[in-house]
């Protein structure tokens, strides 16, 4: 039977159990290949799952891909961080994949894009001081180009702390942070179509330390009173973990005598 006779609500529900991750974010990886086109790679880093997508459905035809495009775009937490390009600096990574994501799969289906996770844009502490102004117009393009090429976007998520990259800030630099935080929500909220800015807060837990928190009072006072939303992550070891899973290896630690016994 030929699929495009059925109901479009019945090739909708097609689309949707291939083409949509409701678990987490999908990062995106890339791979040049010989021939010089370029391989996408999506996967869950969380939970290492890869290739549970079914983008192939796309190339099935032009309808196809008229009427798949929008589900696969627009129903996806896209992380769009850059875990490829390691001789960048983060704030760099995010700007290439940025540019370089919308290219691949075109600017007609990045405005399609609903949900996006970015670095957050900051400085590279310097005496302290981890949010300029003056450096973030000169040089941060996070904002900007997801203004350009993600105009659809309606929740940004930026993440704080996975790296410790906002330690030790000082009372000294409060004036430059709060002006560096208005900046940045100014620019995002540029965009009409956004809903919700979210900061995703790591904490980690230090085998020998316990429990730390890079992300100071000021900086999520700061966040809050623009109305930004602040959500709790975790990081046990390199990568983030699971509330569930990190519990279990917690357990496990305690149970086998590990270095660190909080239970």
């Amino acid at each position: 039977m030929d699929f495009f006779r059925f109901p479009g609500e019945v090739r909708n529900m097609v689309y949707r159990a291939l083409l949509v991750y409701p678990d987490n974010a999908i990062l995106i990886s890339y791979e040049r290949q010989l021939s010089g086109s370029i391989k996408l790679t999506f996967y869950d880093r969380a939970f290492g799952r890869r290739n549970f997508l079914e983008p192939a459905v796309l190339r099935l035809n032009k309808q196809a891909r008229l009427e798949a495009s929008p589900v696969l775009y627009s129903q996806n937490h896209f992380d769009l961080r850059n875990v490829d390009e390691f001789n960048m600096a983060k704030d760099r990574r995010c700007e290439y994949m940025l540019s370089f994501f919308a290219s691949i799969i075109g600017r007609d289906n990045a405005g399609l894009i609903r949900h996006v996770t970015v670095q957050f844009p900051h400085v590279p502490e310097h005496n302290g001081c981890i949010l300029s102004a003056s450096w973030l117009t000169e040089r941060s393009n996070i904002p900007r180009l997801l203004a350009s090429d993600y105009g659809c976007v309606e929740t940004v998520e930026m993440a704080l702390g996975e790296h410790g990259e906002v330690q030790g800030l000082g009372i000294d630099n409060a004036k430059e942070v709060d002006q560096g935080l208005a900046l940045i929500d100014t620019q995002l909220r540029s965009m009409p179509s956004l809903k919700n800015i979210v900061a995703n807060v790591f904490m980690k837990d230090y085998m020998h330390y316990g429990l730390v928190d890079f992300v100071t009072a000021s900086l999520r006072d700061g966040m809050v009173s623009r109305g930004w939303t602040l959500v709790t992550k975790w990081h046990f070891g390199d990568a983030p973990v699971p509330r569930m899973a990190r519990r279990r290896r917690l357990a496990r630690v305690v149970k086998t005598g590990g270095l660190f016994s909080r239970r």
